[in-house]
């Protein structure tokens, strides 16, 4: 498992918020959209989504405490 330099993006942004720029606040609030899109494409949610479980490692966001839902493959069980 992969250790984060960063921690949470909670934490992160409790004690850096003021340090950071717009462009750093703007690419925080896009990855985790992006990551999050990405999963969604293949149809699978990620249900427990918070700022505790996206951590930030070398000022890149990383998705943690997966939960998955596979939409298509519930749907087709019931």
């Amino acid at each position: 498992m992969e250790h984060t330099d960063s921690g949470s993006l909670q934490n992160y942004l409790r004690e850096n918020f003021i340090k950071l720029t717009w462009e750093d606040k703007y690419r925080l609030a896009y990855q985790p959209v992006c990551g999050v899109s990405y999963l969604h494409n293949k149809e699978f949610e990620h249900l427990n989504l918070c700022s505790g479980n996206i951590l930030i490692h070398r000022n890149n966001i990383k998705l943690t405490d997966f939960r998955l839902f596979k939409g298509s493959e519930q749907e087709e069980t019931d």
